[in-house]
């Protein structure tokens, strides 16, 4: 929270000043990202702060409180154009979000190594999931969750495949279209049938049900 006290009206140059520097560090936060400089919860977090701290600046004579990404403040003066601002800032941040959820998407190098019990993925997006939980956003990102948790979720059955014949069994390709993704307690079933007994399966099975518990409540929004 941030509190100003001074009546004195806005400077023109602070508020293109704030605006110029949302735009210039957003960029290069894409800019980080595209290269694989930052992580999708990196980029947000990168962007988040970017944001706030310039509405704050272009702003800094009428601010005492506002809510940006759920973190709460106030406008002293809530001029329209301030307003207006204020609105363009929150939907760059609600891209940023978009953004950070198709990259996580993407498969990075290196997943279909053995001893790995997750899909790369699953680390950096349940991550994110945790950021936009703290913010106001889940609502409107609820599709894209949905659509990213069941992709990976597919991921997840072949490194499942790895430790369990019994689920390779089942689920011979993930990625088919007529494929209808089973539920955690199913995957253990299939798992047992074959009278194993071996933990990384287990291990990795639980992988995906954080995955499942993500995709299902999202559904439920």
């Amino acid at each position: 929270m941030m509190k100003n006290n001074g009546k004195a009206s806005v400077s023109k140059f602070f508020i293109v000043l704030g605006i110029g520097s949302a735009i210039f560090f957003g960029a290069y936060a894409y800019c980080l990202l595209a290269r694989k400089l930052l992580s999708g919860t990196e980029f947000v977090a990168f962007t988040l702060g970017t944001f706030a701290f310039s509405f704050v600046v272009a702003f800094a004579g009428r601010v005492t409180e506002f809510s940006i990404a759920g973190n709460v403040v106030k406008l002293k003066e809530a001029t329209e154009f301030a307003e207006a601002a204020y609105d363009k800032l929150n939907s760059a941040i609600l891209g940023s979000f978009k953004v950070s959820l198709q990259a996580v998407c993407k498969p990075a190098g290196g997943q279909d190594c053995l001893g790995i019990l997750y899909d790369n993925r699953v680390p950096n997006f349940i991550s994110l999931i945790e950021i936009i939980e703290n913010t106001d956003f889940s609502v409107q990102l609820k599709e894209q969750i949905c659509t990213v948790a069941e992709d990976i979720m597919r991921g997840q059955i072949y490194k499942i495949h790895q430790s369990s014949p019994g689920v390779a069994k089942h689920t011979p390709d993930p990625y088919d279209s007529n494929f209808n993704l089973p539920d955690m307690r199913q995957l253990l079933l299939w798992h047992m049938d074959e009278e194993s007994n071996n933990n990384n399966a287990i291990e990795s099975i639980e992988y995906y049900g954080q995955l499942e518990e993500v995709r299902v409540r999202y559904a439920r929004i």
